[in-house]
């Protein structure tokens, strides 16, 4: 029987992959900001020097090229300069010491701080538009150039990543456009390195050296070209890897959406806003080491209501979301700021009748739940009979019920109603299936009559000397000894 118990308690180590995330997060903190000085959506934000930048966008005026400047040490929003011609839905980007900016006849960078007034024609350098189809855009009009792109910055290069052609109405691409800021020199993807899913309205960011593009439609801005049902709002997740020059679908978002606003938070990328078909009263939030999602729900009074085409800019370990528009169509001038909160974990072991143990980093709330789980999983109400967790290497481990002998983690210094209190009175030996021994000085009684009459499959004790709790499952346990 030792043999069969030994191999079955080895599934435990198989790995599957899971849409669980490995990582819990709290509400966390909003903060209202300054206002910008015009109400605007569509329009891109850079950081240059500690100072946030918008550019352009659409504006209760229109179209605009105006350029406003967010100081967050004092919290204020200034007019900047303007730019040569309105920009709206186009990429900005910080690379070095210069600010790039996409537009319909040129490709234009410059140091913002040298951009002291309105009308700062001579604060810009111009460098090779963008390609179209191996062609010059310079003699090209206006509503042939590439937008809706989404735009990051890897190394000395900005990549310009899906969109469309053609105007409002044109159709989405799977093309990836480079510049390289060293030479002022575009290059265009092959078919080996174009996306895996035609779309505009994407977004993307870098994370250790690799690229995440996600979201976005799969039909053009606007127009009629498809049917209202070919209309679909894409969860598909790309990554790029450059070492490879290729992409490859690594999964799904939560919510498929488009025109939302995304941002890198110590490995992970936070998304907020956008238009789609679902509920955009969540923080969705990708971990691109297990690479797998959590859910936070909005509760602020800060941000009240969903926006999209906004901006987002990360700092301070948090993130500042600007202007934007409602789904009531109105623009928004708002600057509002989130701190996340990520719940600490815990060191969590498990230990099983042949002898094996495991160790897991877990919330207290995902040690809850699985106690909560070992209470009713026998059989009784549907509950399964195994338990699963994820790692941090995005594996699954799932624990059979019948094979766990012990589970313990950290005591906490005001232990909870129902944990026996330490007291060195008696002498009590614990001896399990698996062999281990465990030997505490306490008051026996409490133990004694639960395990006569237990009220709970496992029994809590607070060991002193390792300073944790460990729980015996009542069926395990072979022998204990009292003095």
């Amino acid at each position: 029987m030792k043999k069969v118990l030994f191999i079955v308690s080895l599934l435990l180590f198989m790995s599957f992959s899971a849409s669980a995330a490995f990582a819990e997060y709290g509400e966390g903190t909003w903060k209202s900001l300054d206002e910008m000085n015009e109400k605007r959506f569509g329009f891109d934000a850079a950081m240059f020097n500690e100072n946030i930048y918008v550019f352009g966008g659409q504006t209760d005026s229109g179209k605009s090229n105006s350029v406003e400047m967010y100081n967050p040490i004092n919290d204020t929003w200034t007019e900047a300069f303007e730019l040569p011609y309105p920009y709206v839905g186009r990429g900005a980007a910080t690379v070095n010491d210069a600010v790039y900016l996409f537009g319909p006849r040129e490709t234009i960078y410059f140091n913002p701080e040298t951009c002291t007034t309105l009308n700062s024609d001579d604060c810009y350098n111009y460098a090779e538009a963008m390609k179209y189809e191996g062609q010059e855009t310079t003699t090209r009009a206006d509503d042939k150039f590439k937008g809706k792109y989404a735009t990051t910055v890897l190394g000395d290069y900005i990549y310009i990543i899906g969109g469309t052609y053609g105007g409002e109405n044109g159709e989405p691409t799977k093309e990836v456009l480079t510049f390289n800021t060293t030479d002022g020199t575009w290059s265009e993807s092959t078919e080996q390195s174009q996306l895996n899913v035609e779309r505009n309205g994407a977004k993307a960011v870098t994370v250790d050296g690799k690229i995440y593009v996600m979201g976005g439609w799969d039909h053009p801005y606007v127009g009629t070209s498809k049917s209202a049902s070919q209309k679909t709002y894409l969860d598909t997740v790309e990554m790029y890897d450059p070492a490879q020059n290729t992409w490859t679908v690594i999964g799904n978002m939560p919510n498929p959406k488009a025109n939302f606003a995304a941002t890198v938070i110590d490995g992970s990328i936070y998304i907020i806003g956008g238009t789609g078909a679902n509920d955009h009263g969540y923080i969705d939030i990708f971990d691109t080491k297990s690479q797998t999602w959590d859910s936070v729900k909005i509760n602020s009074d800060v941000y009240k209501k969903n926006k999209s085409q906004l901006a987002s800019i990360s700092i301070d370990g948090g993130f500042i979301l600007i202007g934007g528009k409602y789904a009531t169509k109105d623009h928004s001038a708002t600057t509002e700021m989130y701190f996340p909160e990520i719940i600490p974990t815990t060191t969590f072991d498990i230990h099983f009748v042949s002898g094996l143990s495991q160790q897991y980093e877990l919330t207290q709330s995902k040690i809850n739940n699985f106690m909560d789980w070992y209470e009713s999983a026998d059989g009784k109400n549907g509950t399964s009979s195994d338990y699963y967790i994820l790692t941090k290497d995005n594996k699954t481990h799932y624990i059979p019920h019948a094979l766990i002998e012990m589970f313990s983690y950290p005591a906490i210094e005001d232990p909870d109603d129902g944990i026996p209190e330490f007291a060195k009175e008696d002498g009590l030996q614990i001896m399990l299936q698996s062999g281990m021994e465990k030997t505490y000085d306490m008051n026996t009684d409490s133990f004694k009559s639960w395990y006569h009459m237990p009220d709970s499959p496992f029994y809590g004790i607070q060991d002193e000397d390792e300073n944790r709790m460990n729980y015996f499952i009542h069926d395990k346990i072979e022998l204990f000894i009292t003095d």
